[in-house]
C-alpha cells in the first residue's frame, strides 16, 4: 500500500506542477495537476482517491469529494515518508484506508499527497482462516481516544464489527488488549477468552510503526481437539499393547510352566511307585532334556521294580518252603522231646519202685 503512494508521488510533472502552483498561485497548475491524479487512480489498482494537500493541511485538489477525508485535525508536517494513517469508513460506510506521504522536489517539501485506497487486501488477510479451522481467526484493532480496543477488520463471527465493535481496556482477559499493550506472547490460558466470551489459545504480535494489535486465535476446544483424538489413538494404542503382551506372557508362561508342572505330577507319580508313566514333552531345550533323563530313570525303576519283585516272590516262596520244613522239624522234636521226658519219668518212676522194692527186701 505505500508503495502506492510513493509510486504516485514519484511523477515528475505532478511535482513540477505542484512547484509552479506554490511558486505563482496559477490554478491553472491545478488543473494539469488534477489529471495527472486522474490518470494515476485509473492506471494504480485499489485507489479509490488521491488528493494534493498544501503545506498548512488543506485541500487543494481531490480525484473523489466523496472519499475526501477530515485532515485539518492531522498534522502531517512531520511526516517524510509514505504512512499509513488509519482505517476509516467512506460516507458509503465501506472500509477504506487512508496513505499520506509527502510531495517533494529536489529535497524541497511542497506538500502532501494523500490516497484513499481499498481496504480489500488488508480484510483478505484477516479473512484468511486457512489452517485455522472452523473458529480460528486474525484480529486486527487499534486503541481509540478512550484507549479501548477498537477492531479495524471485519470478524469471522461479527461481520459488522469493523470500526464499530470495542473491547474495554481494563479486561485483560482478551488477546487484543495484551497485544494492543506491547506485549507478545502465547496465550494458553482456560481465562483467555475472545469477544465471544469462548477459551481460545492466542498469539499476541504488536505492529509498531501502526501502534496496532495483531492476534491470531483459536477456540481451545478445536485447537485441542487433535490432542484430545491422539491421546484417544495411544489410549487404544496402550490398550491393544497391553492386551497382546499379557497373551504373549501368558502363552510363554504356559509354555514354560507346563512342563515344570508335568515334570512335577511325573515326580508324584515315581514317589508313589508309579515307574509306568512316561511325560509327553518332547521340546528340544534344557526342560525336554530333563523330561527324556527322567523317562529313561521311570524305565529302568519300573525294570528295577519288576525284577526285584520276581525275587521277592521267589524268596518268599523259598521262605514259606524253608518255613514249613521248619514246622515239621520242630513237631517232630516236640514229639520227642514230649517221649523223652515221658521215658524220663519212667526211669524215675522205676527207680523208686526199685528203692521200695530193696527197702521191703532188708525189712
Amino acid at each position: 500500500l505505500l508503495e502506492k503512494v510513493e509510486l504516485v508521488g514519484s511523477h515528475t510533472q505532478l511535482r513540477l506542477s505542484m512547484n509552479d502552483y506554490v511558486l505563482s498561485g496559477e490554478t491553472s497548475h491545478l488543473d494539469k495537476m488534477q489529471k495527472i491524479l486522474n490518470d494515476a487512480q485509473n492506471s494504480v489498482s485499489g485507489v479509490r482517491s488521491i488528493s494534493i494537500l498544501d503545506l498548512s493541511g488543506a485541500q487543494l485538489i481531490s480525484t473523489s469529494d466523496d472519499l475526501a477525508t477530515d485532515t485539518a485535525r492531522i498534522d502531517y508536517s512531520d511526516i517524510t515518508s509514505p504512512t499509513l494513517i488509519s482505517v476509516f469508513k467512506d460516507t458509503s460506510n465501506i472500509i477504506r484506508v487512508l496513505l499520506v506521504g509527502p510531495l517533494l522536489l529536489d529535497g524541497k517539501r511542497l506538500g502532501t499527497i494523500e490516497l484513499v485506497v481499498s481496504s480489500d487486501p488488508l480484510i483478505a488477510i484477516t479473512d484468511d482462516y486457512t489452517g485455522l479451522g472452523s473458529t480460528g481467526e486474525v484480529l486486527v484493532a487499534q486503541k481509540n481516544s478512550l484507549g479501548d480496543a477498537i477492531y479495524l477488520t471485519p470478524l469471522r463471527f461479527s461481520s459488522g464489527a469493523a470500526l464499530n465493535q470495542g473491547v474495554p481496556a481494563h479486561n485483560q482477559t482478551i488477546p487484543i488488549n495484551r497485544a494492543l499493550d506491547g506485549e507478545e506472547m502465547i496465550l494458553l490460558s482456560e481465562d483467555t477468552r475472545d469477544y465471544r466470551g469462548q477459551s481460545v489459545i492466542a498469539v499476541t504480535r504488536f505492529i509498531d510503526p501502526l501502534e496496532w494489535g495483531l492476534v491470531v486465535k483459536q477456540d481451545q476446544e478445536e485447537a485441542f481437539r487433535p490432542i484430545s483424538a491422539l491421546q484417544s489413538i495411544l489410549l487404544v494404542i496402550m490398550l491393544s499393547t497391553l492386551f497382546i503382551v499379557m497373551l504373549v506372557v501368558s502363552f510363554t508362561a504356559e509354555r514354560i510352566t507346563r512342563p515344570i508342572k508335568l515334570l512335577t505330577l511325573f515326580a508324584q507319580n515315581l514317589q508313589s511307585g508309579n515307574f509306568s508313566m512316561r511325560t509327553e514333552i518332547e521340546s528340544k531345550d534344557e526342560i525336554g532334556v530333563l523330561a527324556h533323563g527322567f523317562n529313561t530313570m521311570a524305565g529302568d525303576l519300573e525294570g528295577l521294580y519288576a525284577g526285584l519283585e520276581d525275587k521277592v516272590t521267589e524268596r518268599t516262596r523259598k521262605l514259606r518252603e524253608a518255613s514249613g520244613k521248619l514246622e515239621e522239624k520242630l513237631d517232630e522234636t516236640e514229639r520227642l522231646n514230649k517221649l523223652m521226658v515221658n521215658r524220663e519219668l519212667k526211669m524215675v518212676e522205676l527207680k523208686k519202685e526199685i528203692e521200695r522194692l530193696k527197702q521191703q527186701t532188708n525189712e
